[in-house]
């Protein structure tokens, strides 16, 4: 059985936002047909048969530029790879591939192609870079995360729009221009993908929300936290914390240890949550938030006598 007293320490006051979760660490709510329902799924499924034909023909006249946006769909399969895992709530990392995946796909780089007075180029280009910030956006939350405890930014996610660079794409793809139709369905590949992103980040959005979080009195450890609830918590029941510390967001699986009504106030419910497992270099950041608070706070109580350096 946990230690009830481990989240015993030292009372602070800072932001902590605190998300019930499942046994998997999964936030109450989560589903993962909300984030990529069937429908999507089917669709670029779709998609990507329409694209194998639609490159193989363009194959067929224009080698060099079938190559290059064969390069722009093995990035979004990328893209779909991560995103897939992500709204399963698994770690990209996890997987043997991954340094891998990330190394191949770096290699890829922007089309040379003139883009000031040529559309085509100027579209290519947009593209290239619509779908490398949206996956080195998405690389980044992987690696800031800690035991699939995402927290994804809080800006929001464009759909990639043709018509800013080109306004005639459909009717030359109806004339059956090849390249027309690739750029065309890896629009619509890449819109279908940001728009799984979307919902994950609406999804998660408190999680790096800091300044929506309420800013209270805790009593924090590296082995937990305390805190004041107007609710009981069910004993043992998982949560996932999320604590805004001098050097940023500190995130942590736990489970609630202790639940007690101590009075009749608002916030009457005394919580004790014991952390999980957390790396050294987790904990000592938690120990030296702490610590920190100590002493400012014994400097404000002990002053320096007179004359005293």
């Amino acid at each position: 059985m946990a230690n009830v007293r481990r989240f015993l320490r030292y009372d602070v006051k800072l932001p902590i936002y605190v998300e019930l979760s499942d046994e998997q660490g999964r936030p109450l709510g989560w589903d993962e047909q909300t984030f990529w329902p069937q429908t999507d799924r089917y669709h670029l499924e779709g998609i990507n048969e329409a694209l194998k034909s639609a490159l193989d023909e363009l194959g067929k006249s224009n080698g060099q530029l079938m190559y290059m946006l064969h390069q722009f769909d093995m990035r979004l399969n990328f893209l779909a790879w991560l995103l897939a895992h992500l709204v399963e709530n698994q770690d990209p990392r996890d997987d043997s591939g991954f340094d891998f995946r990330v190394r191949e796909d770096s290699k890829i780089e922007p089309p040379e192609l003139p883009t000031k007075a040529n559309k085509i180029g100027a579209l290519l280009h947009a593209m290239f870079m619509h779908i490398d910030l949206t996956i080195k956006e998405v690389i980044a939350v992987v690696r800031r995360s800690h035991d699939r405890l995402f927290v994804f930014p809080l800006n929001s996610v464009e759909p990639f729009d043709h018509n800013q660079y080109v306004r005639n794409l459909e009717k030359v793809a109806e004339q059956g221009s090849a390249v027309a139709q690739v750029l065309l369905l890896l629009e619509d590949k890449l819109n279908v993908l940001l728009k799984v992103l979307a919902r994950l980040k609406s999804f998660y959005r408190l999680r790096a929300a800091v300044d929506d979080w309420p800013v209270e009195v805790v009593n924090l450890s590296a082995g937990g936290v305390g805190l004041w609830r107007s609710a009981s918590l069910p004993m043992f029941q998982p949560v996932n914390v999320f604590l805004n510390l001098h050097d940023g967001v500190f995130v942590a699986h736990g489970k609630v240890v202790f639940c007690r009504q101590l009075g009749k106030a608002d916030k009457s419910w005394r919580i004790g949550i014991d952390f999980e497992w957390l790396p050294a270099e987790e904990q000592q950041r938690v120990t030296l938030f702490v610590q920190w608070h100590e002493l400012t706070d014994t400097m404000r109580q002990f002053p320096r006598f007179p004359g005293m350096k």
